[in-house]
């Protein structure tokens, strides 16, 4: 199984100077997911270091499988990609299922929320951190669907 600190390798190379909507870089959110999610484990945080690598980043599957090599940690990963014409819906959906990844996704949300991971200016930010908020409330009322 792939280390914390070999996905953060990982994550740094893929990630490198890639940038997030808010204005901020993507290895510094994947770093602060991965910190939120640390008592669930180092799988977690492995899968929170990696969630963005494929959707944003520079890597396909097969590297990425072959990388981390842990079918758990896969899945997760999996889970937390959005694929191309995905309904958030059904994205957060699939999410919900994956008791890890919903646990990540609900802390990359609320990163997407904290002011230090916000550099994109004033009206885009507010219409960014709305949508944040109305993708948060959808996963909480998917999450509890799910537990139902």
């Amino acid at each position: 199984m792939i280390t914390p600190d070999d996905a953060n390798d990982l994550a740094a190379r893929v990630l490198a100077d890639r940038v997030t909507t808010l204005g901020g870089r993507h290895i510094d959110h994947a770093r602060r997911v991965a910190a939120a999610v640390a008592a669930s484990g180092d799988r977690a945080v492995v899968a929170a270091l990696l969630h963005d690598t494929v959707e944003k980043g520079c890597i396909a599957w097969p590297e990425l499988v072959a990388a981390v090599d842990d079918d758990e940690v896969v899945r997760v990963v999996d889970a937390l990609t959005r694929r191309d014409e995905e309904s958030e819906p059904s994205y957060l959906g699939r999410c919900a299922q994956e008791p890890v990844a919903a646990v990540i996704k609900r802390a990359d949300l609320l990163d997407k929320l904290v002011p230090q991971a916000v550099g994109a200016g004033p009206v885009a930010g507010a219409k960014i951190r709305r949508r944040v908020r109305e993708r948060l409330a959808l996963l909480d009322r998917l999450t509890g669907e799910a537990e139902a």
